[in-house]
């Protein structure tokens, strides 16, 4: 005897990649629940870069507009020596766009907006709420969700959708491995007040190159805020070592205050086989991850939840057959796959880099 699903779709995590999923989800008149097991919204701002496809994408649902007043656009990538000689000044951005440029804006205040989007379409977040197991039917999913206070409960969904990162349940529940690698290099990275001997664009990129190796400033919103990031740094994520740093790798004269993040972490380029599993699926980070060069973990993980919730919504009004939901993997893998080859080759090249000139 078949089970009656009780909600066509669970979204198992609540970053910018399950948020948007539910939006959309809203906007095809899909009903979902979305859980999530922190509390709250990240309070770090992880991921900074939001790329014209994807503001055209929260254009259609009617973001668009409160991002950009929150960010700060950045339109190119200046390349300098530690003297301040310009090596290579590269233009940031598409031309056939309303969005030319890379838009700054913390992961924090992105997920913040579209929680609140998601409420005011009448979406709610469950929080304090992780998935424990699922198993695979013919017709559903059971899952068995785990409430604050130990309460669990089992309810059965049409279809499972994976946002939950890169060490996702999902994904371990349904035995896919990661293929890939971890990369011998590390990035050490804080949000941070640099103040420069000379004015800077606000809108530009600065990557310092040296032989002690390359250091990236990328702007955020507020006044002389900025990302600092160093390749292959050995030092512990303090203020006085950002300072080394940019003292060692960048122009003379430049002083760091008052820090907002600060983290050092291992990067990673990997990817599963497969984006479906029979009714469950993987988006963002739970289907890959690489290196933060070009910025486009956030956005391809985002693009992967706008191409799904499309043809979920049309599965589920019964215009279009499950087989279309096939398409999500044929369309979706190859753009992370080629994705992974690019950041892959880039920070290959900084390490290649960095050892020719030590």
């Amino acid at each position: 005897m078949a089970t009656e699903p009780q909600q066509p779709v669970l979204i198992v995590g609540a970053g910018p990649v399950g948020l948007t999923l539910a939006c959309e989800l809203v906007r095809h008149n899909v009903p979902f629940r979305i859980i999530d097991q922190a509390d709250a919204p990240t309070i770090y701002s992880k991921a900074q870069i939001l790329h014209s496809r994807t503001l055209e994408m929260y254009e259609d649902l009617g973001l668009a507009e409160a991002l950009c007043e929150q960010a700060r656009p950045t339109r190119a990538m200046n390349l300098v020596s530690r003297s301040w000689e310009r090596i290579a000044y590269v233009p940031i951005g598409e031309h056939d766009t309303a969005y030319p440029y890379m838009l700054s804006i913390s992961q924090r205040e992105t997920e913040l907006l579209l929680c609140e989007h998601l409420g005011q379409l009448g979406g709610r977040l469950e929080r304090q709420v992780r998935l424990l197991s699922f198993e695979q039917k013919a017709d559903h999913v059971l899952c068995v969700l785990g409430h604050e206070g130990g309460r669990t409960e089992s309810i059965a969904v049409r279809y499972l959708i994976g946002c939950d990162g890169a060490h996702s349940t999902v994904r371990k529940g349904l035995g896919l491995q990661f293929v890939g690698e971890t990369y011998e290099w590390r990035l050490t990275q804080a949000d941070i007040r640099i103040d420069w001997p000379v004015a800077q664009s606000p809108d530009d990129v600065l990557v310092f190159l040296s032989p002690q190796g390359p250091l990236g400033a990328f702007p955020l919103p507020g006044e002389s805020r900025y990302r600092l990031i160093a390749f292959d740094a050995s030092e512990e994520p303090t203020l006085a070592n950002f300072q080394k740093l940019l003292d060692e790798r960048g122009p003379p004269g430049c002083r760091v205050s008052d820090p907002h993040w600060m983290v050092q972490f291992t990067i990673h380029c990997r990817q599963v086989e497969r984006y479906r599993e029979g009714r469950a699926f993987l988006c963002g980070d739970a289907a890959h991850i690489h290196s933060p060069a070009g910025a486009q973990g956030l956005n391809t993980g985002v693009q992967d939840a706008y191409n799904l919730a499309w043809k979920l919504g049309l599965v589920y009004h019964g215009v279009a057959k499950d087989v279309l939901l096939d398409s999500y993997h044929a369309e979706r893998h190859p753009v992370a796959a080629a994705v992974l080859r690019g950041t892959d080759s880039a920070t290959k090249g900084a390490g290649l880099l960095l050892r020719l000139s030590s």
